[in-house]
């Protein structure tokens, strides 16, 4: 009987691309890709297609771990947003990661659910994993837990949120200037009793939202109503209702402003089950311009926020203050809001005799 002899032939592997296969294809020094590589400035652009190009054509994986050896970083940031189901956050994080891979950062995303215990192990966990930089969206922490969480070696850059001295800075929406615009947009439909229903207390933008509120109904000669809630949909119901249980049919406050286009959507909800009609009874405006704003029944009047935006300049002040050898004051970029009119707002109900 004869013994199969089974034979194991080796199957030829390609040899890994290398930065001297690139240098070779591009035209330049390794070096010079490397610069490319760590988005370095000072780069040609015609050079750094030309690298670029090479990387393509020759499907180059860069070595992370010796990458990180020789730039002493990780090439990557982290992200901390408060509640990844609004869809407010969604829109930020495209913004962050789209600047960030245009940059040759990636991205670690924390959720903290809007929990200020998780926010701040969040911020430990991703010093712990050496991000290069910080990008925290929304805090819901004060500011002198910010200030000593901050102090550090670890750049952090905020979005919708005051600095603390000792980090980068901050990109914002000019949230005064978004609270005005609803307001004044009321006035001039003739409403003169106009309620607010703000978010979470301890978040900076509901503190600036509401101050703002207040400044403008005081210049006016508004009478003001005030609640807070949760910024989520049922939080807005509930808000809403409270709110409504407060005066008699008379009395009523003819118009409302919401923290974010969530809570709105729970106020047209509480409005509906009152048996009150949007705009002719009840006008309706949110913040932020969520997309769904513009497909709700009646489609939403709302602030909007350049969301997409917010996360991409952050990103780029980020990455220009890892990229600089000096240390500047904290920067403070405010971005204009925008007021999108739809069918949620409308003249007061008409007063009968």
């Amino acid at each position: 009987m004869r013994e199969r002899v089974m034979r194991h032939e080796k199957i030829p592997v390609d040899p890994p691309v290398t930065l001297d296969d690139v240098a070779l294809a591009a035209g330049v020094s390794t070096a010079t890709v490397s610069r490319v590589i760590n988005n370095f400035p000072r780069v040609a652009d015609t050079t750094r297609r030309s690298v670029l190009d090479a990387i393509e054509r020759l499907h180059y994986t860069p070595n992370f771990a010796g990458r990180m050896l020789a730039t002493q970083r990780a090439h990557t940031l982290g992200l901390i947003i408060t509640d990844i189901t609004n869809p407010f956050y969604p829109a930020v994080v495209r913004g962050v990661e789209a600047a960030a891979l245009h940059h040759g950062f990636s991205v670690l995303l924390y959720d903290t659910a809007e929990n200020q215990k998780r926010e701040a192990q969040a911020l430990q966990l991703l010093r712990e994993r050496q991000v290069d930089g910080l990008v925290i969206c929304s805090s819901r922490l004060g500011i002198s837990r910010l200030e000593q969480l901050a102090h550090g070696k670890t750049p952090i850059v905020f979005i919708n949120s005051q600095p603390a001295l000792s980090t980068v800075g901050s990109v914002e929406t000019d949230h005064e200037l978004g609270m005005r615009a609803a307001v004044e947009h009321l006035l001039h439909l003739g409403h003169r009793r106009i309620a607010y229903l703000g978010g979470p207390p301890t978040s900076q933008v509901q503190k600036r939202r509401l101050k703002a509120y207040r400044d403008v109904a005081r210049d006016h000669g508004v009478q003001t109503l005030e609640g807070s809630q949760q910024p989520t949909v049922e939080g807005g119901e509930a808000g809403t209702r409270e709110l409504l249980g407060e005066h008699d049919p008379d009395g009523r406050f003819t118009a409302l402003v919401t923290y974010n286009d969530l809570m709105a959507t729970g106020a047209l909800l509480a409005a509906r089950a009152g048996e009150l009609r949007v705009p002719e009874d009840l006008s309706v405006i949110g913040h932020d311009d969520i997309p769904m704003a513009a497909l709700l029944s009646p489609a939403l009047t709302t602030v909007r926020q350049p969301m997409q935006e917010l996360g991409s300049r952050a990103v780029a002040m980020l990455v220009g203050h890892l990229q600089s050898s000096t240390t500047a004051n904290p920067t403070i970029l405010s971005l204009h809001p925008q007021l999108m009119v739809r069918a949620s707002t409308g003249p007061p109900p008409v007063a009968h005799p």
